[in-house]
């Protein structure tokens, strides 16, 4: 069969990441005749989906909706009406073939975005190596495929949730689908090592996104794929696009060992967590290439980071950083979040205080403050409803952050001296804030 996989342009100006998830399942579709159209390192997306569909005549089209938003108040920017005018030129463009959705940004909203755009045939639930080529399979019996959103009699169906797959077992995800040189100038290639996450962080959707058990990846398979992308395809930079790469701490350690073994002159940057940072371990993922550790606190004092689910105390944040500070080529960014349930005079202190402590660190590159985005599936939603803040029947598709009165005043104030301070680095050097 004749498959098109495609992105969806987000309308704003930035560097283009690699669509990992669509290099996943173009290497399931063992079977089909497989392109890929990224419409977001193109100049005209519009203009380039009819040329590709003129030469591929597919027969379906896969679409990812990987994110909805930025997620992030000092920089919030809605894709939605991005999407809905794309799914709509895909459809114009391709009336026969058959219209699939998938990826994070669907999966989090997916009854929704198959009420609002009648124009979708089918909707990928969740992780889609397996359910897509399973629906290829029975293109004419949606229904009997396990995670997916079908049509039947103008009514939307859902065919139930199937088990998460066994992450180590599936085919490395394929890299001659798109030039890679497209996404030099992002922050690097996507590699995951692991699927899962077994934090409960209040606004985080990635438990309900990849599940609460981690899959682990071996070592020998993620070395593989690193090699493979610097040898073949001259990839000097990637990034491991875990929830948080150093936990389990042994598993990364093991990575990193797998690196080293293999001499790869290979630099890269991933998620920490507080929890497993080691002396030893900086000095072995600097040896295997990490040059950024970025690390989401999130919380400014214990009380705030029991609220926020963290697991980690004000103490250790304290003694991770100094750690790092120790090491001169272990630069780091740290992300915070402000007006959480609760928030009072002394949360705006501690951020103050950990904010200014951060600045004064050399090797600090990066300082995020935001409110939280409410997303669904997440304990954030749920006291948003119970607060009156959201109603129950919200879809959420627009950005709405937790934001309430009167620190929604201090906010606005953060984002205007993250940008003064933007100013202020591009005069004088100072550590990137935002």
């Amino acid at each position: 069969m004749r498959v098109l996989l495609t992105s969806c342009p987000l309308g704003r100006s930035q560097p283009p990441v690699f669509p990992l998830g669509l290099a996943y399942v173009a290497s399931a579709l063992k079977n089909h005749e497989v392109v890929c159209f990224d419409a977001t390192v193109v100049d005209d997306p519009f203009q380039g989906l009819v040329e590709i569909v003129n030469r591929s005549k597919p027969e379906i089209i896969g679409l990812s909706l990987r994110n909805i938003d930025t997620a992030q108040s000092y920089g919030a920017a809605s894709y939605w009406p991005s999407c809905v005018r794309w799914v709509k030129h895909i459809r114009e463009c391709c009336p026969g073939a058959v219209l699939a959705v998938g990826g994070a940004g669907f999966s989090l909203f997916a009854p929704e975005i198959m009420k609002q755009l009648p124009e979708l045939d089918v909707g990928i639930y969740l992780e889609g190596e397996e359910s897509f080529p399973e629906l290829l399979d029975h293109l004419h019996q949606p229904e009997t495929v396990k995670g997916v959103y079908c049509r039947s009699d103008a009514q939307v169906v859902f065919t139930g949730p199937r088990e998460f797959l066994d992450f180590d077992s599936i085919p490395m995800p394929r890299r001659d689908i798109l030039d890679l040189s497209w996404y030099e100038d992002s922050r690097g290639v996507g590699v995951q090592t692991k699927r899962g996450c077994v934090f409960d962080c209040m606004y985080c959707t990635y438990p309900f996104l990849s599940g609460r058990n981690l899959r682990l990846r071996s070592p020998e398979k993620v070395g593989e794929e690193v090699e493979m992308l610097r040898r073949e395809h001259g990839i000097g930079e990637v990034f491991f696009a875990d929830n948080i790469f150093n936990w389990p701490l042994s598993h990364a350690e093991a990575v990193c060992q797998e690196l080293i073994r293999r001499g790869l002159d290979v630099r890269w940057t991933a998620y920490f967590s507080e929890r497993a940072i080691t002396g030893d371990f900086v000095e072995l993922a600097l040896d295997a290439g990490c040059v950024h550790f970025e690390f989401s606190p999130d919380g400014c004092n214990d009380a705030a980071l029991e609220k926020l689910g963290k697991g980690v105390a004000r103490e250790q944040l304290a003694a991770t950083y100094h750690l790092l500070e120790g090491y001169p080529r272990a630069r780091f960014l740290c992300n915070l979040m402000w007006n959480y349930p609760q928030t009072g005079w002394r949360d705006f202190r501690d951020l103050l205080s950990l904010v200014f402590q951060l600045l004064r660190m050399k090797n600090v590159v990066g300082i995020g403050v935001s409110t939280m985005r409410i997303l669904p599936n997440t304990r954030l939603h749920k006291i948003a409803i119970q607060e009156g803040r959201i109603s129950s029947d919200d879809p959420l598709l627009r950005p709405t952050f937790y934001d309430p009165f009167p620190w929604s005043v201090v906010s606005a104030l953060i984002n205007s001296f993250g940008r003064v301070l933007k100013a202020i680095k591009n005069l004088t050097g100072l550590p990137r804030c935002r």
